[in-house]
Parts: structure tokens; sequence; C-alpha cells
């Protein structure tokens, strides 16, 4: 964090950037996806987990073990429905084939012995499969297929004997023991398995401790027991938890998004509300899309160039007051002195003697208070947006020539030496106002005469580069105090203190003001040669080509 200062540009933070606004955004869009991506990838995965969980059908084993223990015949006991599936049911049979227990009282099931031989046993130690066939004749017959299990391999069922049976159900070809030469209705359903809903039925024999034994037919309804609803139930609950999830997760992005576009203009809100209150503010750094460091960055400079313009709005005004009160300074005191000598003269108490040097004196005052006026009403108009130079393009070293030239014998006759150095024959043109160029010329050449005693030598010379043309005025007189060097521009200050004189403070400020409107520059040389205390350099671009 960091103060915006007047003039200091350079102290406003480095901010780094990253990348641009699109690629931010999109940048933190393939995240997200990605991490959709693989949180559903997850989600699907999990939901099979729990479907196959869900899948695993209870153990037969257990349920038989549960039928060995049962006692005093109570078999309603048992769980049926959790083995059996929803449409399934038990039977227990005695040794003959009579059902002496049926856990759906609706069903009214009877059995030979042989159908039950037919019944395959739990532990598929064989099983029956019948199939209609069409004889040559046209008519339906029946093919029924014993299987058994392999002893080394469970998985492995051989054929174990065939049966062939005519449309009436009288068999006509066997090479297995059917006990019977003719089937019953009911003995055909047992060999297809299945009944009119679906349900397959399976035996078991139950031994008794007497020695007999009984039957144990177990109608297992198989689309309900693999089909209970749980996995459709917990597939919908386990995409509604990945739904829910990736919202979550759109909405962190969109947080995130929100609070990267947030942060700058929160950064630009509380830099305008203490600019607003302090005209001060306090840059945060920031890292973030180049878009939004430009906009920071943009801001924080315009908050600078307001703030200078600012300062040099109060500037001006501490200058204009300044300047006011000087003038009403420089004007009263000469005035006072007008005024005085004048009533003096009018009363007629004064001698010739006396009247004639106080008039010297009230001429003197005026022609002072003439020159501030001039010069105020000069600087006034340099001031002003309306003022226009008027450019002509000209040989400035003849111009500097014959300026020189002319102010060689004033300068002699007050009493002042003149140098100079200009080239002979020299071609240098340029773009200038001679009326105000020459003015610069005087202003710079009268502090020279205003400030220093008689026999002062003043410099003046004139040299050119390639681009510029450069004019030097000075003199070897007391020189201008290092404290006002820096502002010897300004409007107002002089250096009469130093250099026992007196002024308007407002000829260099002119000067200042007409050769920046000529696109040249002024200033004092810090250093210049021994021979010379000081020197001013003039530098006006020139014209090629002319």
């Amino acid at each position: 964090m960091r103060k915006i200062t007047e003039g200091v540009k350079e102290e406003l933070p480095k901010r780094h950037v990253r990348g641009s606004v699109y690629s931010f955004i999109m940048g933190n869009y393939i995240v997200v996806a990605l991490i959709a991506v693989a949180l559903w990838l997850l989600v699907i995965n999990f939901s099979q987990f729990l479907r196959g969980k869900a899948v695993e059908l209870p153990d037969i084993k257990e349920f038989l073990d549960s039928v060995v223990v049962v006692k005093n015949d109570n078999y309603g006991a048992l769980e049926i429905k959790k083995y059996m599936g929803e449409n399934g049911y038990i039977e227990v049979l005695d040794g003959d084939a009579n059902v002496i227990y049926c856990s759906d009282p609706e069903k009214k099931n009877v059995y030979t012995k042989r159908a039950v031989k037919f019944i395959p046993d739990v532990d598929v130690g064989s099983f029956y499969y019948i199939e209609k066939i069409k004889s040559e004749s046209g008519q339906t017959e029946y093919l029924v297929s014993k299987f058994k299990s392999n002893d080394n391999d469970e998985y492995y069922n051989h054929l174990a004997g065939v049966a062939v049976l005519d449309s009436n159900r009288k068999v006509i070809y066997s090479d297995m023991d059917v006990g019977s030469e003719q089937f019953t209705a009911a003995e055909i359903n047992i060999l297809t398995g299945l009944d009119e809903d679906f349900v397959y039925s399976q035996k078991y024999v139950i031994n008794l401790s007497d020695g007999s034994w009984r039957y144990l037919i177990m109608h297992i309804d198989a689309f309900s027991r693999y089909n209970d609803g749980r996995q459709e139930k917990i597939t919908i609950f386990i995409y509604l938890i990945g739904i829910v999830l990736v919202i979550i997760l759109m909405g962190i992005f969109a947080f995130k998004i929100s609070r990267s576009v947030k942060k700058p203009l929160t950064i630009l809100e509380g830099e305008m509300k203490e600019f607003s209150e302090k005209t001060m503010i306090e840059s945060h750094d920031y890292i973030g899309p180049k878009e939004f460091v430009g906009v920071i960055n943009a801001f924080d400079d315009m908050m600078l160039r307001l703030q200078r313009s600012e300062d040099e709005r109060m500037k001006m005004e501490r200058d204009r007051q300044k300047m006011l009160m000087d003038i009403s300074h420089d004007l009263r005191t000469p005035l006072t002195v007008i005024l005085g000598y004048s009533k003096l003269i009018e009363s007629g108490e004064s001698s010739e003697n006396n009247s004639r040097e106080m008039a010297s004196k009230i001429v003197k005052k005026a022609n002072y208070m003439q020159e501030l006026v001039e010069n105020f009403f000069l600087f006034s108009k340099l001031e002003s947006p309306q003022f226009k130079l008027d450019m002509k393009r000209g040989n400035i070293c003849d111009f500097f020539r014959e300026y020189i030239a002319g102010k060689y014998g004033e300068l002699e006759d007050e009493g002042y030496e003149l140098e100079f150095s200009i080239p002979e024959d020299a071609e240098v043109y340029a773009d200038f106002d001679e009326v105000q160029l020459q003015r610069s010329f005087e202003n710079i050449i009268a502090n020279s005469v205003r400030h220093n005693e008689k026999y002062t030598r003043i410099f003046a010379s004139i040299s050119f580069d390639e681009k510029n043309v450069i004019i030097r005025l000075g003199d070897n007189g007391r020189g201008i105090p290092k404290e006002i060097r820096k502002n010897i521009f300004e409007p107002f200050v002089t250096g009469d203190e130093a250099r026992g004189g007196s002024g308007t403070g407002l000829g260099l400020s002119i000067v200042k003001k007409i050769v920046e409107e000529h696109g040249g520059t002024v200033k004092v040389l810090n250093n210049p040669v021994p021979e010379w205390t000081t020197l001013f350099e003039i530098i006006i671009p020139i014209v090629r080509g002319a």
C-alpha cells in the first residue's frame, strides 16, 4: 500500500498481471469443468457400487439354515418375502408329496412323487429342461432334457438323459428313468421351471430326526427379487447428490469470479472515497487480469493527474494572491512617494532646487509604476489562452546581430560594456515573433543593468547545432543567489537584497513564457564559465531548408 503524492508517478505500485479476463475465466472454467467431470464420474462409479450392493441377493443357504431349526412346524416365522421375492412363497410336503404347509393360502398345488422329482434341487446337482418341438406331421411334441453338474466344475453341466413326449405328453422315447409313460400338465409346468407369474421352483429335502423327510418347495419370484426398487432409489439419490455437488461447484466458481471482479472494484471504490475525503489516496497492491490491472492503473494515474492539477490550481491561487499583494505593495510604495512629494511641491514650501529634485523622484517612481503596470499587463496577456505570437520565418542570426548592434551604444552610454560573439554571415532560420523575442532579450539585459553597478560587462552570443539555435545572455556582476535560482522564473521573484537593485519580479517570468511559446526553453546555467557569474541560455528550434 503506497500513498500517491504530487509528481511521484514512479511511486505507483508495480501491479503484476496474470493473463487476461478471458484467460482467467476460461482457466477457472476448465478447472471447474474437469472437477465437475471427475465428480460426476465418481458419482456414477459410487452409484454402480451401491447398485451392486443393492442387487446382492440374500443367500438361500441362510434361509435353508433357518428352515432346519424351525420348531413345531412354525414355518410362518420365516422371512419368506425377503428370500422368495414379492410373489414368491414356500410349500412343505411330506414324504408322499402331500402339502402340509403353504405360505400363500391362495395356492392349491397338488404334487406327485414324480412331479417332485422333476423340481430342481437347490444345490443344482441336476435339473430338467423342456422345450416344444414340431414333429414331421406338424404335431407339437416335447423334448425333456436332464442336465447334471460336473463334479470338478460346478459351472459346467452335461446332458444326463433325454425324453421325447408326443402332443398328449406320452413318452415316445427315453433313455432315462421318467417313472411313467405319460406326463401330467402340472408336471410339464414344473419342468418348464416357471409358472404364469414368472416364479420358478426349487426343492430342498429336510431330513427329520425320526429318519423321515420332508420336501421344502421354494417358489422364487425372480423379477421382484432382482428388481425390488432399491437400485432405482439409490440411482436417483446418488444422481441428486451429484447434481447438488455440481451446483455447489458452479456456485464456488461464480463466487470466485465475483470476488475476482469485486476486488478491483472495491479498490477503486476505496481510492475514490479516500480521494474525495482527503484529496490523497493510498494505492493498494493488486495481482490480477491485465484488464483489471489496467483499469486500476488508469484510475490511479487519473487521480495522480487530478491531484497534480489540484496542487497546481492551489499553487496558482497562492501565486495570484501573492501577485495581488506584491502589486499592491509595489504600487503603494511609489504612490506614497509621489503623493508626498507632490503635496510638498503644491504647498510651495520647498525651494526651487528641492522641488526639482522631488520632481525627478516623482518621475522615477512614475516610470517604475508604468513599467510594473506594463509588465503585469503583458504577463496577464501571455497567460491568456487567446494570446498568439505573430510568428514569421527569418534568419535569427541577422535578427540577433541587429538587436545587439542597436543595444551596444545604449549600454555604453549607461556605463556598461557589451561583449558579443555572433558568427559572420551565418544563415540560421527559425519561426519567431520579432517583437516578443526582442522583449525577452530586453528583460534579461535590463536585469543585468538593474542589479549590477556600472562598468559591469554584459555578454551576448549565438550559436547553433543540427536542431536548435542557442542564445546566451549574461554578465560578470554579483550573480544570482543560490536560494532563488530554482524559482528565478516565477512571478515576483527578485534578488534585490543580494544584488542591490530593484525590480517588479515579472521580467524573467515573461521571458520564460515568450520562449516557451516559441517551442523553446530558457534556463540559468548553474556552472557558467568563471568569466561570467550569471548566464541565461535560450534554446529555440530551427527550421531546415528555409
